[in-house]
Formats: structure tokens, sequence, C-alpha cells
């Protein structure tokens, strides 16, 4: 895309993989300490450097619907937590393939919801991302925090 500088992260798998579109004006760097891939989870992590305000974190997550939970819990928790230590703006964005509209009744979704939060990160997608004929899932969102 002219105007856009393309970053991504190599992926483990042979489909799938996370990467972002960055402006040609914005300066950022990748944050390497947090980017990996993984047979559960893939992510990519930038810091956009702003003059005239707090600078900002962007992470985009994809998690392998068939990967270990406990290994993506951990590298979530963890990565939040190294977050959350600095005081800048910060968007988590992904596919989590963990189902928000069902956190009530499934124990990893609760589980996920419980890290973002405790982090005070909020979701900005409410309603469902996926709809088809048969079904309704909130598996895609955006979360953002400000510390």
């Amino acid at each position: 895309m002219p105007g856009y500088s393309f970053v991504s992260q190599p992926t483990l798998s042979n489909a799938g993989g996370v990467s972002f579109y960055i402006k040609n004006d914005l300066n950022f760097t990748i944050i390497s300490e947090l980017s990996t891939s993984t047979a559960d989870y893939e992510a990519l992590w930038i810091e956009i450097h702003k003059s005239y305000s707090l600078n900002v974190l962007c992470g985009i997550i994809y998690r392998n619907p068939n990967g270990n939970l406990d290994s993506f819990f951990e590298y979530l928790n963890s990565t939040v937590e190294k977050i959350d230590r600095g005081s800048k703006y910060c968007a988590i964005l992904g596919d989590f393939n963990l189902d928000l509209l069902k956190f009530e009744n499934h124990n990893p979704t609760n589980e996920f919801i419980n890290i973002i939060s405790s982090f005070c990160f909020q979701p900005h997608i409410l309603q469902p991302t996926r709809i088809t004929d048969h079904s309704k899932t909130l598996i895609d969102n955006l979360f953002s925090s400000t510390h």
C-alpha cells in the first residue's frame, strides 16, 4: 500500500501470521522482546513514538484455536504485566479465538477476560464479529488501556 510500511512477525505455520501497515510519517520501533511466534500463538508489538503526547504501544495477537491455552495465558499475563509498568497508551488487537459472548459459561474465556481486565484493559467491540446462519461469535477484539 503506497504511503505505508509493512511489518510482520515470521510465522511457524504455512498460513496466518500477524502484521501491521503503518503510515510512513509515523516514527515506530518493533518491540522484539514482546513479539513472538509459537505453535500456540503469534504476536507482534510496536511502539509509536509521539513528540506531543505519550507513546503508543500496539500489539497484534493471533491465538491458534488448537493451541495450548496455558501457554497463551502465561504469555498474555507476562506481557500485559510488562506493559503495565510503563506509562503509555496501549492497544491490543487480535483474533483470540475465545468467544467473549460466552465468558460466563466458558472457563478459558473467563480467564482471558480476567487477565485483560486485571490490567485495566477494556474491550472496544461488544457485538459479534463473526456471524453465520447458525452462529455468532465475538473472537476478534481491540482492548485499550492508559497507564
